[in-house]
């Protein structure tokens, strides 16, 4: 199977092999040397040789496998293919708001929404760990499926990451919010993402608050959930939850003031504004 896969030379030293199937994407990263990678859309391969980064020796293209494109729904959840561009992730809901900030049209035209995971710095990330999403991945040993804020941590050889699986939450229960000199174009200043169930007494559950400043993965505000987790939303609670996020923000040493500042007044201008103008 391996001896069949489609070879094409990108440049003198570099080596584009196109896998048909998963296994046969693995069997080729086991014969290939350890610098090998894979690709599927490549602009991430692409961005890193723009930075004076030198391609690997060898690739080995996803994107001829079908299993790894679509999208399709089931009563809980929205599951995207890893190879899916990011275009056509913004017809799923939950990511209207996420897809448009990142990069260009011509881009996302490109870009997969696995690939965004790879990244590990990717501006969906934050939203995909406040949706609650998982990861399904395959390598060596077989399949498993993770959560999007344990799969940024794997200590393993590159995985091939086959479906990303999004709960369906209300839409309203949603915040994104990404800070940027220009939404396309630019690396974020700072990407926040919240997930909170809010029931008729205004008690808050399911809380997820998620913070990134564009350069190291996206970071839980577990402190700050817990705050307001189970609790009803008053003047009271919305004070406490300023007041620990304050503290929470100043232990993420390498955010800027600037950052902290932005993050606190976006998660709190949110929440008041989920009161509906009327609070007690």
């Amino acid at each position: 199977m391996v001896n069949q896969s489609t070879e094409h030379t990108v440049k003198a030293n570099t080596v584009v092999r196109i896998a048909h199937s998963i296994e046969e994407a693995l069997a080729l990263k086991a014969q290939l040397p350890k610098s090998s990678r894979f690709i599927s859309g490549g602009t991430l391969i692409q961005l890193e040789r723009e930075q004076g980064n030198e391609l690997p020796e060898q690739l080995i293209s996803l994107e001829r496998i079908p299993s790894l494109f679509g999208i399709e729904e089931t009563e809980d959840y929205v599951l995207i293919g890893a190879a899916t561009p990011l275009n056509q992730c913004a017809s799923v809901e939950l990511l209207q708001t996420v897809i448009p900030t990142v990069a260009s049209k011509a881009v996302r035209n490109r870009a997969t929404l696995g690939g965004n995971l790879m990244y590990t710095c990717g501006d969906t990330i934050p939203a995909l760990i406040a949706l609650g999403a998982t990861v399904s991945i395959v390598e060596e040993n077989g399949e498993r499926t993770v959560s999007v804020a344990d799969f940024l941590s794997l200590k393993v050889n590159e995985p091939i990451v086959t479906q990303i699986h999004i709960p369906k939450v209300k839409i309203e229960s949603f915040f994104y919010q990404k800070v940027g000199f220009r939404k396309s174009f630019s690396k974020s200043q700072l990407t926040v993402a919240s997930m909170i169930s809010i029931d008729k007494q205004r008690v808050q559950s399911n809380v997820r608050l998620v913070f990134s400043d564009g350069e190291r993965a996206a970071i839980r505000l577990r402190t700050t959930e817990r705050v307001l987790g189970g609790h009803k939303l008053t003047k009271s609670v919305i004070q406490k939850v300023s007041e620990s996020l304050n503290e929470e923000l100043a232990r993420i040493k390498t955010a800027t003031t600037y950052q902290r500042m932005v993050t606190k007044n976006l998660f709190i201008s949110e929440l008041i504004n989920r009161t509906e103008g009327s609070l007690e």
